[in-house]
């Protein structure tokens, strides 16, 4: 079965005022998730945050205004403008591979069971 991936944001930080501007979002918390769909899900994660950029008045978005669309979008772009770049199916690539290393370990840790 397929990975389903998702994006969820998990925090946004905001000045309060910037010049004329209230409630700017300057930094979001995301996690990208994947899901193996089986019965016994295994799973895939990872965290991160974006910084953003200064925000121009003309199509300024407050805080009480945002979507979680719209916060996904910025994430993405902000990640298209690191150097190097990270896409979405980088980390769909990485996380993927999370499940697959859980599914499938090449190393594992412990002790003999017959240790006490």
């Amino acid at each position: 079965m397929a990975n389903t991936h998702e994006m969820k944001i998990t925090n946004l930080e905001r000045t309060v005022e910037v010049g004329d501007l209230d409630d700017v979002i300057f930094s979001i918390h995301y996690s990208y998730n994947a899901t193996d769909g089986e019965s016994t899900p295994t799973t895939g994660v990872l965290h991160n945050f974006v910084s953003l950029s200064a925000p121009e008045s003309d199509g300024f978005v407050a805080f009480a205004d945002v979507t979680e669309a719209k916060c996904v979008a910025w994430v993405l772009s902000a990640l298209a403008e690191e150097d190097p770049p990270t896409t979405e199916a980088d980390m769909k690539a990485k996380v993927d591979a999370q499940i697959t290393r859980k599914k499938t370990p090449v190393e594992v840790t412990g002790v003999p069971s017959n240790w006490s």
